[in-house]
């Protein structure tokens, strides 16, 4: 898919999971060899995965307050996964922002370890998150203050200039209207 930036994304689909064993160059192009790995896992998660997959839609809920742009529906998907496996890979790919920590995840082969890295990815990006919109909420107030008081010189100007007023007056009014 070839995106507004001219940059061209690939989405991939994996089968497995697996290792890479070694890299080489044929017929023009990268080749690798694998070794295929698999995972066993039980068909319903365990209790530990269950209190694990249940703060970690906690940690998403509260990173949608701050980030709307985290989508609902996303959320109910994540929601109605069962498999530990597939729901860390689907809840990393949703809703982490950095690639590393996306990465991170896929990099674990054991459905609890990508559980515990999740959720600490997830804080991680939610402790940065929060600073940001403290900060821009912080920006947003003392660029609101300044604006305000602008108008307010700008209104106390054109009140001296329609009733050909001192400048005595005219402080005097802009005290009583900053107070």
């Amino acid at each position: 898919v070839k995106n507004p930036e001219g940059n061209l994304s690939v989405i991939f689909e994996g089968l497995s999971r697996a290792v890479v064993e070694t890299v080489y160059e044929g017929d023009g192009y990268l080749k690798a060899s694998v070794i295929s790995k698999s995972i066993l896992t039980s068909s319903s998660p365990s209790e530990k995965a269950q209190a694990l997959m249940h703060q970690i839609l906690v940690t998403v809920d509260s990173l949608r307050e701050i980030n709307p742009g985290f989508s609902e529906d996303a959320r109910r998907a994540a929601e109605s996964i069962q498999n530990p496996s597939t729901f860390a890979d689907f809840v990393a790919s949703a809703f982490l922002m950095e690639y590393h920590n996306k990465q991170s995840i896929l990099e674990a082969l054991a459905p609890f370890t990508r559980l515990e890295r999740l959720l600490v990815r997830l804080a991680e990006e939610s402790e940065i998150l929060t600073t940001e919109f403290h900060i821009h909420k912080k920006v947003r107030a003392k660029i609101d203050e300044h604006q305000k008081d602008y108008f307010l010189r700008e209104q106390i100007k054109a009140i001296q200039q329609e009733l050909g007023e001192d400048a005595d007056e005219i402080e005097e009014y802009a005290e009583r209207i900053s107070s």
